[in-house]
């Protein structure tokens, strides 16, 4: 995943030709996103459950629900798991974490998002919910449930068309 720090303005253009400017920015201007931060999910529905048990009522937008959906998903081999980070263009907008955020307006943003997958989870209630429903139902434990762990891989050449 791409993350840029500020949209495109859409011109009088079709999709196709909007798609291509959009990557096109992410990639000279944009950051690969780390590893633990690209969530992206498709499965076929015909197939059952994708995990086994029921997910726990996360609260979204919070941390840790998408690393255990993506474990859970892994560990049940209900479905095959593939990442295709490589392979898809995902351009994602960089924000801040406000969502789970106890900022004083002492501290500035910055500071906070520097920090914050370090030692948020010990300052914020609603990540610590979302930690303790994680780690106390299914089979998950953390730092599992990224890209890195997914047991197939689709890679892209990155010719000259992005797409």
């Amino acid at each position: 995943m791409w993350r840029i720090s500020q949209t495109l303005q859409r011109k009088t253009e079709d999709s196709y030709a909007f798609q291509h400017r959009v990557v096109i920015h992410a990639r000279r201007t944009g950051r690969l996103h780390t590893f633990g931060g690209v969530d992206m999910w498709a499965w076929n529905s015909r197939k059952g459950p994708l995990f086994e048990g029921i997910m726990p009522r996360f609260l979204n937008g919070r941390g840790k629900y998408d690393n255990w959906f993506t474990h859970e998903a892994i560990h049940a081999g209900f479905r095959d798991v593939v990442d295709v980070s490589e392979a898809v263009s995902l351009v994602h907008v960089k924000h801040d974490h406000h969502l789970v955020s106890d900022v004083e307006s002492t501290q500035s943003k910055a500071g906070f998002n520097r920090g914050y997958w370090s030692s948020g989870v010990h300052g914020k209630f609603e990540l610590w919910i979302n930690n303790l429903l994680a780690n106390s139902q299914g089979t998950y434990r953390n730092q599992l449930g990224t890209i890195l762990h997914a047991p197939y891989k689709i890679t892209s050449c990155y010719e000259s068309v992005p797409f």
